[in-house]
Order: C-alpha cells, then structure tokens, then sequence
C-alpha cells in the first residue's frame, strides 16, 4: 500500500513541475521578444546550451536526452553555432 501512494506523489510531483518549467519557458519567450531575440526555437536552443554546459557534446548524446531527432537537435546547434555561443568540432 506505501508503493501505490508514493507512486501518487511522484506523479503529482512531476505535473506539478511539468506546469513550473511550462510557465518558466512561456516568460522566457516573452522577455526574449521584448528585447528583440529571435524567439524561432529558443526553447530548444536553451536545452542544447544546458546539456551542453552539463558534459553532453555530442549530436547523438543530446538526441538522446532531449527525445528528439539527430536533424533537430543539429539544427539547434546550428542556430547556437550561427550565434557564436558554441563551436562544432570534428572528432577523430
């Protein structure tokens, strides 16, 4: 019977912090309009720039973590490298 109510909390927890970092990108998007950013994808952009900050470096890594496609986690790099926040590099 303790599994099943702490199986709750956990749930309850994750809604409740799924709605914290909903609310966390929906201002982030409205200042970077306010001053000027181009917005196209800031979200995502702002998820490479963490993980990359976090050790993950690699194109396959970040797809991986983000649940995303290998062609759109390179296009968010892309976007940051267009930037000048980070540089590719080919590994040997």
């Amino acid at each position: 019977m303790t599994d099943i109510s702490s199986k709750k909390v956990l749930q309850h927890q994750g809604e409740k912090y799924r709605r914290k970092f909903h609310i966390l990108e929906k201002l982030s998007l409205q200042k970077g309009k306010e001053k000027g950013f181009d917005t196209d994808n800031m979200i995502m952009c702002g998820r490479v720039a963490t993980l990359l900050d976090n050790g993950q470096n690699s194109i396959p890594q970040l797809s991986k973590t983000l649940g995303i496609s290998r062609q759109a986690t390179h296009k968010a790099v892309g976007k940051l490298v267009k930037k000048g926040f980070v540089q590719m590099q080919e590994w040997d």
